[in-house]
């Protein structure tokens, strides 16, 4: 239970700091692979809709490090995982780029990614894959 708050926090930190902007910027410089725009996001209250977006989202980014938290159950320190925890953000933003961003590549080729299951849970599985090759 400890590390699903963990997730959340440090998961949600780490999105508001610059997840949600490699995953939905629109600013200058926004490409296939990225986007960039609303780091630290804060915007004007008349753009409520990205708050709710950045919330809504922020719930999939840390699904993602939780997915990963269930891989492990009990096999690993509690401070590395944390750091993790902070750090897996970067590996979820630009897959959610490519499949919901305005200019990802995926969604610009059609893809339909239902409920999160490609940028999610594709990324969930592989990085607990990843963190138990290490």
């Amino acid at each position: 239970m400890v590390k699903n708050v963990i997730d959340v926090v440090y998961g949600g930190l780490s999105y508001w700091l610059y997840g949600f902007a490699f995953s939905f910027g629109v600013g200058p410089g926004t490409n296939a692979f990225c986007g960039i725009g609303y780091f630290a996001t804060d915007v004007d209250a008349e753009q409520g809709n990205v708050y709710a977006e950045y919330f809504f989202q922020m719930s999939f980014a840390t699904t993602a490090t939780t997915i990963v938290s269930g891989a492990m159950a009990e096999r690993t320190n509690l401070e590395a995982y944390t750091i993790f925890s902070f750090t897996n953000t970067i590996s979820y933003c630009f897959p959610a780029h490519w499949v919901w961003g305005q200019y990802g590549f995926l969604g610009e080729l059609g893809v339909i990614d239902i409920a999160g299951c490609s940028a999610v849970h594709l990324v969930g599985g592989v990085s607990g894959k990843m963190f138990f090759a290490c």
